[in-house]
């Protein structure tokens, strides 16, 4: 398994099951790890019954303020388990949530979204490489309203304008973002201008990354 100990250790703040190997009765043990503020669940190819176990983790624990899922093919019906869990522990102060290299559609996006409305506490979410596309990136332009994000990664979700648009739309009026990756979404001419109008009226934005974004010379412009 990935080194959880026999003993439930209820102070441990930092749990990183992330090579790989882990077994049902690793993901089981979670439960008792009620005051862990960082875990690290990446590429653990977690499956239904480490999802359940997250889940059920979540409900009780009122101190996890780092979660990171990354790379374990998750879908929307295992997004929307764990937001049923955020959505019914109001105490539960997380603020970095990485959600990247995933199977993540709008579908599981907005039960997230739903999920974290008006959190005093997320500052991180990553979604890059999923295939949220446009109506992921309107939801996310929305929850910008409540949520105050300083952290934003939308990085390969295939955006067009319409995602982009909306996305600058918030934006522009945003005063707590401090960095947003679009990487890898083509940016064309009309989504470079909507790019610029957000960059001149917002104050906050410290970094924005559109590597890979095929810009046309005239988008760099």
């Amino acid at each position: 398994g990935g080194g959880v100990g026999e003993e439930q250790d209820a102070i441990l703040d930092s749990l990183d099951l992330g090579d790989g190997d882990d077994g049902p009765d690793d993901f089981a043990r979670l439960s008792g790890f009620k005051c862990i503020k960082e875990l690290h669940l990446g590429g653990t190819n977690m499956e239904s019954t480490g999802c359940l176990s997250v889940s059920n983790m979540l409900l009780t624990n009122f101190s996890l303020r780092v979660l990171c899922l990354s790379d374990n093919g998750l879908n929307d019906q295992d997004l929307s388990l764990f937001s049923q869990s955020i959505s019914r522990n109001r105490q539960l102060p997380l603020e970095t949530l990485r959600l990247s290299f995933n199977k993540l559609t709008c579908v599981g996006v907005e039960t997230l979204m739903n999920a974290i409305w008006g959190s005093k506490t997320l500052r991180e979410i990553k979604l890059d490489n999923n295939q949220i596309r446009d109506r992921g990136a309107q939801l996310a332009a929305v929850v910008l309203t409540s949520v105050e994000l300083e952290v934003l990664d939308m990085g390969f979700n295939r955006l067009t304008i319409v995602g982009i648009k909306a996305l600058m739309k918030s934006l522009a009026e945003n005063c707590s973002l401090l960095t947003l990756t679009l990487s890898g979404n083509v940016l064309d001419t009309n989504a470079s201008k909507a790019v610029s109008y957000a960059l001149a009226y917002n104050k906050t934005i410290q970094k924005l990354y559109v590597d890979h974004c095929s810009l046309s010379y005239a988008a760099q412009r």
